[in-house]
């Protein structure tokens, strides 16, 4: 259930409790207007507590920005999300079980984050034709954490936005990209 503007008026009520000084009377509805377009896709229910959660830890008293109150809420997601140490084990296994004939099998019984991070079937396999041990867990290993963090924080950054904003962007993407060429 998405927000609405009333309820979005109580959140900025309710921030006006905690950081008075920050929400003067005069611009309360154009508070309400921005905070809404970043809040809309999110239940009231949990923007509120995820205020509450904010304020509690706010120890400079500033009032938060609309991407705070959304990096709060998604946090709570966050408990079960894969580290990059985490990934690399399960792409480390694939690699040192793989059978040369089924590399594209392995490749896609990777998690999807993990395949973005890889690239292809083909550097599965290069990765597991690797004549150094040392080059593969240390430089390899390093570029697959670093490549995995990159996608996992765009991931973050895209679901962040709401819903229609994303659209809004795709299209805009889709109507920029040369012919032949992938618009993500």
């Amino acid at each position: 259930m998405t927000m609405n503007r009333k309820e979005t008026a109580g959140i900025i009520a309710l921030l006006r409790e905690y950081y008075p000084r920050d929400i003067a009377s005069t611009d309360f509805q154009a508070k309400v207007k921005a905070w809404h377009l970043v809040l809309v896709d999110y239940p009231f229910e949990a923007v509120k507590a995820a205020i509450v959660a904010f304020a509690a830890k706010d120890t400079r008293g500033f009032m938060p920005a609309p991407g705070q109150i959304v990096a709060e809420l998604h946090q709570f997601d966050r408990r079960d999300e894969m580290t990059a140490q985490e990934a690399w084990v399960i792409v480390d296994k694939a690699v040192r079980g793989l059978n040369q004939f089924e590399v594209e099998k392995a490749f896609n019984k990777l998690p999807a984050l993990c395949q973005k991070a890889v690239g292809s079937p083909s550097v599965l396999k290069e990765w597991a034709s690797s004549s150094s041990e040392e080059a593969y867990t240390t430089v390899i290993y390093s570029q697959f954490i670093k490549a995995y963090n990159i996608y996992q924080q765009r991931e973050r950054d895209m679901a962040a936005i709401p819903a229609d904003i994303r659209a809004m962007l795709g299209a805009v993407a889709d109507r920029m990209a040369l012919p032949g060429e992938d618009a993500g």
